[in-house]
């Protein structure tokens, strides 16, 4: 028996456990191990690069509820389109931060569209693709004329 304000009661509370805590956007938690937290232990939260920690950064196992407030919020200025696009077969040449990128294709490839992609509202725009150049033999023996068209492997050239 356990002596309360209103008397003898026949028994204690039982103070539920948690199951693993919610996953947070752009986050996660750390040493995320354990499938049954006890009441009152904390689950520790760690954003993604580029975002970072906002209301807390734990929450606590309350009687079966996670509690506590954790987002991770995106550190990029409004409108910002981060890093240039990777391109394939390609490199960017001039990058002028968040407005404009000229990109040029590697030997053996050719340009498809435009050279350049622009930040417009938060995305980079354009289409870019830098294709294989193929070859087709001359009547000339030796002699290998270029000429772009379709993807193909450079590995046809021979």
């Amino acid at each position: 028996y356990i002596c309360t304000e209103h008397g003898w009661r026949d028994s204690f509370p039982v103070l539920l456990g948690c199951t693993p805590p919610p996953p947070v956007t752009n986050g996660y938690v750390l040493q995320n191990t354990t499938l049954m937290y006890g009441n009152g232990q904390i689950a520790t939260y760690q954003c993604n690069s580029r975002y970072k920690l906002s209301g807390g950064s734990f929450k606590i196992c309350n009687n079966g509820q996670w509690t506590g407030d954790v987002q991770c919020i995106d550190t990029t200025p409004t409108g910002s389109c981060g890093p240039p696009p990777f391109l394939e077969n390609g490199d960017f040449i001039v990058y002028s931060h968040n407005s404009q990128i000229k990109y040029q294709c590697h030997s053996m490839y050719t340009m498809e569209g435009e050279p350049y992609k622009t930040c417009l509202n938060g995305e980079w725009t354009g289409e870019i693709k830098c294709l294989s150049k193929t070859c087709v033999h001359s009547p000339i023996s030796g002699i290998v004329i270029y000429k772009s068209c379709d993807f193909f492997p450079v590995s046809n050239c021979q």
